[in-house]
């Protein structure tokens, strides 16, 4: 009992947040809006939690083989020997994206690679590969009811609305680093269109989508920026929101997403944060590890941070302040090419079979 005890995790301290006057919400009591804030503190902490512990799994650090060929064909043997949590939910995505267990297998391994100081791969880390491979098969496991809602009429429905809204675009070409980058635009969202039931099909393209990248050659060996711009982002909007969101769904997503799925979360901009999510944001993060404060970056609505490091202002679009065309005009062969191999997928197949 004493061993037990001594390998229980230490409880977090709980954050205090200072006391703020919160705008008023036309139609809300105050109560309620307190109340709003509160969970959004509370999920704001957890998602930077799971992001930690996400970020702490990325990269390998002893090389148990030099080669990504070595590499799989070891996890492939980690995959032989456990059938029963290799199976079914656990290859779902390898089989929406029509990959392979080769396939598969590159996708941790390189989750887990081993780099010299220059960046340079050296080889790759199968212990903390297989852990990870482990982790993901689990969780797919243990959220299997995300995949029920998923079919090809859902998700060209939700792809179509993303690319005319442009709201969510994964830009092409990668950026200076060599990462894929997502731009996310609040300010293009309909908020007053937003339903239980359109939040989960998001979410369901979002499953999907992030599945996509896993299998993204530059994704996999130089991981990915992400870009949100919260410029025009109303405190009553959000809190309007708040009952219209699938919890359930939101909360599998995230689990999948920062702990489980083989992506690597190289750098995140926040541009142009209200203050009520600067605030809390900020002091949540000075409980958080080095690597997560590195990897956050806080941008004025300048956008210089963003311009110097990702791509150059000429790159970006005019709605970001920068020289290309509106974002609802930028090309989207990439996310296309994620609806497409889903399409064209026996899972999909099954799916349609099913419905008729």
């Amino acid at each position: 009992r004493n061993q037990e005890h001594a390998k229980m995790p230490e409880a977090q301290p709980e954050i205090a947040f200072p006391k703020t006057d919160l705008p008023a919400v036309e139609g809300v009591d105050k109560e309620k809006v307190e109340q709003f804030s509160s969970k959004m503190h509370k999920d704001m902490t957890n998602n930077l939690k799971q992001m930690e512990d996400g970020l702490a799994e990325e990269g390998g650090r002893v090389a148990t083989c030099t080669t990504i060929d070595e590499a799989c064909a070891l996890l492939q043997k980690e995959i032989d020997s456990d059938c029963e949590v290799f199976s079914g939910p656990a290859f779902w995505g390898m089989e929406a994206m029509c990959k392979t267990q080769r396939d598969f297998c590159q996708a941790f391994a390189y989750h887990a690679d081993v780099r010299s100081d220059k960046g340079v791969i050296t080889g790759f880390d199968t212990t903390r590969a297989a852990a990870r491979m482990r982790k993901y098969a689990t969780a797919m496991h243990d959220n299997l009811f995300i995949l029920e809602g998923i079919s090809v009429a859902r998700i060209d429905e939700v792809h179509a609305r993303i690319v005319s809204e442009g709201w969510f675009r994964l830009l092409d070409p990668v950026d200076k680093k060599g990462r894929l980058t997502v731009l996310m635009t609040m300010s293009k969202v309909d908020f007053d269109k937003v339903t239980e039931e359109r939040h989960r099909m998001v979410v369901e393209y979002f499953f999907l989508f992030f599945h996509g990248l896993m299998f993204d050659e530059a994704a996999q060996k130089n991981g990915m920026c992400y870009v949100n711009d919260y410029t025009g982002l109303e405190f009553s909007t959000i809190v309007k929101m708040g009952g219209k969101t699938d919890e359930r769904t939101k909360k599998a997503m995230h689990t999948l997403m920062l702990g489980a799925l083989p992506i690597k979360m190289k750098s995140t901009f926040l541009v142009n944060l209200p203050w009520w999510i600067d605030v809390p944001f900020k002091i949540v993060l000075v409980f958080m590890s080095a690597k997560l404060k590195e990897r956050v970056r806080f941008v004025s609505k300048r956008w210089r941070k963003v311009y110097t490091e990702v791509q150059d202002q000429s790159f970006w679009p005019s709605t970001s302040g920068g020289g290309g065309p509106p974002i609802e005009q930028f090309p989207s062969e990439r996310m296309d090419g994620c609806v497409g191999a889903y399409k064209a997928s026996s899972v999909a197949q099954v799916v349609l079979g099913l419905q008729e």
